[in-house]
């Protein structure tokens, strides 16, 4: 799946097979932890309606509407495995 920003607070996510939307309304898109920035499992949008070759989704976190936040180091699988 490949995801971005549409400008207006959500965001367009496309799958990664041209030809095939498997997006419902309702689902919840997670992080995959491969590209050694997020970790696996966590939860970010959720698909409001889909689209010709797609699903726009609504992020799950709203950072004009907290008071503080968390921010983690990238997730490096192969330097966490090394570490004694």
């Amino acid at each position: 799946m490949i995801s971005q920003g549409r400008g207006d607070g959500t965001i367009d996510v496309r799958p990664l097979e041209v030809g095939r939307n498997p997006f419902k309304r309702g689902d919840i898109i997670i992080t995959s932890g491969t590209g050694g920035l997020y970790p696996p499992l966590i939860p970010i949008a959720r698909v409001i309606r889909l689209d010709d070759d797609g699903a726009v989704a609504l992020p799950l976190a709203d950072p004009s509407n907290i008071s503080f936040a968390v921010v983690e180091p990238p997730y490096e699988p192969a330097a966490q495995a090394e570490t004694p």
